[in-house]
């Protein structure tokens, strides 16, 4: 079932980046040329960080190397806010195309400016890794220190949760 959620999700995506940069650069100049026939270190680094991620790997390899304890206190942590604020989070316009802007526009918002925090502090240790990359191509994306990618899904819950909190309503 892993594989099957890897190709809908993680895969397709990506092939289809590949696809319309080669489409729109040429297939001379495409990083899928590159990838495929002038492979770099960087380039290897970010295929394995991307099967990495789209295996679940870096989930594995975060719940062992803490003993679990980000599993449990992300468990903890989602039934606390569940009881506190409801955690209805959603947008109710009436429209569906408008109730999926809104969703985009402040998610992407919020993504934003959690990518942002990373470049800072203590957070910059674990995302540089992120910045290694010598050849830029669509998997440089997945180029993540396992440790960023167990505090992100933290990172970006707390704005679902504060407007319900405060409101008891959505953000729209």
């Amino acid at each position: 079932m892993i594989y099957l959620i890897f190709i809908a999700k993680i895969f397709f995506p990506v092939a289809l980046v590949y696809f319309i940069e080669t489409i729109s650069l040429g297939w001379k100049n495409s990083s899928l040329r590159r990838l495929i026939y002038k492979k770099n270190l960087s380039e290897i680094n970010d295929v394995w960080f991307f099967l990495m991620y789209g295996t679940g790997a870096f989930s594995t390899i975060v719940a062992i190397g803490s003993f679990g304890l980000g599993w449990i206190v992300g468990s903890e942590m989602q039934k606390t806010l569940s009881n506190i604020a409801g955690l209805h989070f959603r947008f109710d316009t009436g429209y569906g195309g408008l109730n999926f802007a809104c969703y985009y526009l402040s998610f992407s918002f919020i993504e934003y400016w959690n990518h942002r925090l990373f470049h800072y502090g203590i957070f910059w240790n674990f995302h540089r890794i992120h910045h290694t990359a010598t050849a830029m191509n669509p998997l440089v994306e997945h180029r993540n220190h396992p440790i960023q990618h167990a505090l992100e899904p933290l990172l970006l819950a707390w704005p679902e949760v504060v407007p319900e909190a405060w409101t008891g309503t959505g953000w729209c």
